[in-house]
């Protein structure tokens, strides 16, 4: 758009001064004006629009004079210069477009102009310079969405409302085991009771802590064994303390408080919402809801959790964004899964229920007999 009006303008006002173009992106101002065709390569995400700009350059009858300006003057309590000021005007209006689109819930575009360049395209999606990671992701992401629904994990109906881009992001920066493990979670196939009474390496699939009779991921979590209870407690507050730090829209922060500290004590139950609660936030509360509150310890957290967080940042001038701020809860939603999962394994592990899960007394009391020692 910058380059056609400033096409548009030199042919209102033809000459021979250079067309001044000024931007806060140092990075991006000299890939697009400054570095040679030959030196682009397909490890940018911006390959083809960077190329397509320098395109357009290359087609001009004008040169352009590259100015960096720095962003954000305005915090600094000092006159601007022009394009200091026009910057910050930009920059408004940048906002004021986000905020206006993100409340009229509109759905989000499809594709863009790509200056005439030929665009490749999987089930009508485009597909940027990484195509190895886009072919991947657009012919593995359905069939892994449908393996989470028949796991329990994701209900069907609500996976277009769950904030994909904070979950895969949280997921992308865990090392890579514990990556693996979120991933055994998720998939119900890691090492708790249910599992290995299924694989047969239990006798049966009680709970080390609390001596419950099934065992799965729900009741790692709720465990109503004291240790656990007071050590989930301490998770929680820990989580609280996260999330005010990450200074989480007050109405916001007041409705999990609730919502997790209810569902913990009564994870079977439907949670009511509260009467008091503005609208915005009682549909918040139905929105996670229909998705779930196990699934939200998952990190499915729903798309409008996140959209009301960015409009609060917008609102209070924050430099901070909605995703960024999901991608850390979701990343703290896991820290309290390994930790009561490391709790569940030290109460068996370290005790020796260990020996009557694998049925090892009755083997040794067995073969004394036989043996008659």
């Amino acid at each position: 758009g910058i380059t056609l009006a400033q096409a548009s303008l030199h042919q209102l006002q033809p000459g021979s001064t250079p067309i001044a173009v000024a931007c806060d992106g140092i990075s991006a101002l000299r890939s697009a004006l400054v570095k040679s065709p030959d030196k682009l390569t397909t490890s940018s995400p911006s390959f083809d629009l960077v190329s397509s700009i320098q395109g357009y350059w290359k087609a001009f009858p004008f040169q352009c004079a590259s100015i960096h300006v720095r962003g954000h003057q305005d915090d600094l309590s000092r006159n601007l210069n022009r394009l200091e000021l026009m910057n910050v005007a930009m920059d408004d209006l940048a906002k004021s477009i986000l905020q206006s689109f993100l409340e009229s819930n509109q759905p989000r575009p499809t594709g863009t102009y790509h200056l005439g360049f030929i665009q490749v395209a999987i089930n009508n999606i485009p597909v940027h310079s990484h195509l190895q990671t886009a072919v991947i992701k657009e012919h593995t992401l359905q069939p892994l969405l449908e393996f989470w629904t028949r796991r329990g994990n994701v209900p069907a109906a609500h996976l277009q409302n769950i904030a994909w881009v904070p979950f895969g992001r949280a997921l992308r920066k865990r090392s890579l085991t514990k990556g693996h493990f979120i991933i055994k979670w998720l998939a119900n196939d890691f090492a708790i009771g249910s599992v290995m009474r299924r694989r047969r390496a239990r006798t049966c699939n009680r709970c080390p802590r609390c001596d419950a009779w099934t065992e799965d991921h729900l009741h790692c979590l709720t465990c109503p064994q004291l240790s656990a209870q007071r050590f989930w407690t301490n998770l929680f507050n820990d989580l609280m303390t996260f999330l005010e730090l990450e200074d989480t829209e007050p109405e916001l922060l007041s409705f999990l408080k609730y919502s997790i500290q209810l569902w913990h004590a009564f994870p079977s139950r439907q949670i009511p919402p509260i009467l008091t609660w503005s609208d915005a936030i009682k549909n918040l509360f139905y929105s996670q809801s229909d998705i779930g509150w196990l699934p939200f310890c998952h990190g499915f957290l729903s798309s409008d959790i996140v959209t009301h967080q960015s409009l609060y940042y917008l609102s209070t001038s924050s430099q901070r964004s909605g995703p960024s701020w999901a991608t850390k809860l979701i990343r703290h939603l896991r820290i309290i899964i390994d930790s009561m999962w490391d709790h569940r394994n030290k109460a068996l592990h370290l005790t020796p229920v260990i020996h009557a899960r694998e049925g090892l007394q009755p083997l040794k009391t067995s073969a004394a007999a036989e043996l008659g020692t």
